[in-house]
């Protein structure tokens, strides 16, 4: 399959996933609010605060050996591919069994002494929650490993596909809970089971279709050494979106309660349909980079990074001047007339996401070749300060006004580094790349440079 072509079925397919996602972020709070209250929806995303702590559990393994994999099928490199796998599987599984049992410990103690607020849980349906939320997780985390061997095989878009489908049968799953008045514990063993069975799927799919993976307790003592660093920095992100996101989720339940938790959810959400529009090309670019990286292709690996933090830029600003104009509508129809909206939170928030959104084309290149070091040390010292001064000022004003501005100041400073290390990274300064991003001419000349040059690749 041509280069181009397979962009361009990896970033349709990631359209749908969008679209899908976005559907299920918006029918999740409609499902909350009729079939239960925002108190209700705001406890349950508090509870799905917590896998993002449990994610760290594998020390950033996994996402360094679907790197390492991806390039080494690259170069047909199959039993390099073979090692890689088999020795980030049974990492990623030792080390998940050892924190598991450390995480339950920790959720616990958190709950004993008072920090997670949930007034309708009882101390062992709580403990139930942390079992099956940690459960969960691991199978997330084994399960993504396999997935990604269709992307390193060009087949991104059936990764996705897996993915949304996943998506759309846990939104299912929980509608149909809810209206059983079922209550937490049910609805994670209902989402546990069908993981399990998404899981079972793809083990199957894959040995079958890719003889180079095997079986076997494989752990070499130089693969932990050789990628620890690696691994270590890239652990730094899961912890540092749990720092960041998470935490504000767990501050304002604990000092405002759920009902603000759930408020601020639904401004983001719509928020950040920037993100899901925008980042379509995201995912499919960061497996061509690594191609192009691995293949000393620079000249066409700077066009293509830039080109598409172009692509996000301008979709980001369409974005928002049509949720500005029509916000009012939206959230009207999505919630209802009675949801008052406070438009300066909801307007600093949409720029907040711009800088996301700009963050994460522009960090592409890092995380898909493995340079990821700096901005993963500098994105956790930024999620550090962002807590600190969030649970110092929403103590002293308790308004979701706070919490706006923080998220502004900080997605505009990760967005900065990203695109500076990224610069130095391919020999360009930081100020070029910005009139390049700026240049609508560079846009053309660049589309027209890249499809002339993969059309026929």
């Amino acid at each position: 399959m041509k280069i181009l072509k397979r962009i361009l079925k990896g970033v349709s397919e990631t359209v749908v996933d969008r679209f899908i996602n976005i559907i299920v972020k918006f029918i999740e709070p409609i499902i909350f609010l009729n079939l239960a209250s925002i108190e209700t929806y705001g406890t349950w995303l508090v509870i799905f605060s917590l896998p993002a702590y449990i994610m760290i559990s594998d020390l950033g393994f996994s996402t360094v050996g679907q790197n390492q994999i991806n390039m080494n099928i690259r170069v047909n490199k199959f039993k390099l591919a073979q090692k890689n796998f088999l020795n980030t599987l049974n990492l990623s599984i030792l080390l998940n069994i050892v924190f598991s049992i450390f995480f339950f410990f920790i959720l616990k103690e958190l709950f004993d002494n008072g920090f997670l607020k949930f007034e309708t849980i009882k101390s062992n349906e709580f403990y139930l929650i942390a079992v099956l939320l940690i459960f969960y997780t691991f199978t997330h985390q084994i399960n993504g490993l396999f997935v990604s061997i269709y992307a390193a095989h060009n087949k991104y878009y059936f990764k996705i596909r897996l993915g949304y489908l996943s998506k759309i049968l846990e939104t299912f799953i929980l509608f149909y809970c809810l209206y059983n008045n079922y209550n937490f514990e049910t609805i994670l063993l209902y989402f546990l089971f069908c993981k399990i069975l998404f899981f079972i799927f793809i083990i199957f799919d894959t040995t079958k279709n890719y003889d180079w993976i095997k079986f076997s307790f494989k752990l070499e003592k130089d693969y932990i050494r050789n990628n620890l660093s690696h691994a270590l920095s890239y652990l730094l992100f899961p912890i540092t979106n749990a720092l960041k996101y998470q935490s504000t989720n767990l501050i304002i339940n604990s000092v405002m309660g759920p009902k603000y938790v759930a408020l601020l959810s639904i401004y983001l959400t719509l928020a950040r349909v920037i993100i899901n529009f925008t980042s379509i090309t995201d995912g499919i670019i960061k497996i061509e980079l690594a191609k192009l990286w691995i293949s000393k292709q620079l000249e066409y690996l700077k066009k293509i990074f830039i080109f598409n933090i172009q692509i996000t830029l301008y979709a980001s600003v369409l974005i928002i001047l049509s949720l500005i104009l029509l916000n009012e509508k939206i959230f009207e129809i999505w919630i209802g007339k009675n949801f008052i909206i406070d438009q300066k939170i909801f307007l600093i928030l949409l720029f907040s996401t711009l800088f996301l959104s700009l963050f994460n084309s522009s960090v592409a290149l890092l995380t898909s070749t493995n340079n990821f070091k700096k901005i993963t040390f500098y994105n956790f010292l930024n999620a550090i300060i962002f807590i600190l001064i969030l649970y110092i000022l929403i103590n002293i004003h308790t308004n979701l006004f706070i919490v706006a501005i923080l998220f502004l100041i900080s997605d505009l400073i990760i967005f900065y580094n990203a695109l500076d290390l990224s610069s130095k990274m391919i020999n360009v300064s930081l100020f070029n790349n910005f009139l390049k991003i700026l240049s609508l001419k560079n846009f053309k000349v660049s589309a027209f440079k890249i499809i002339e040059k993969y059309g026929k690749n």
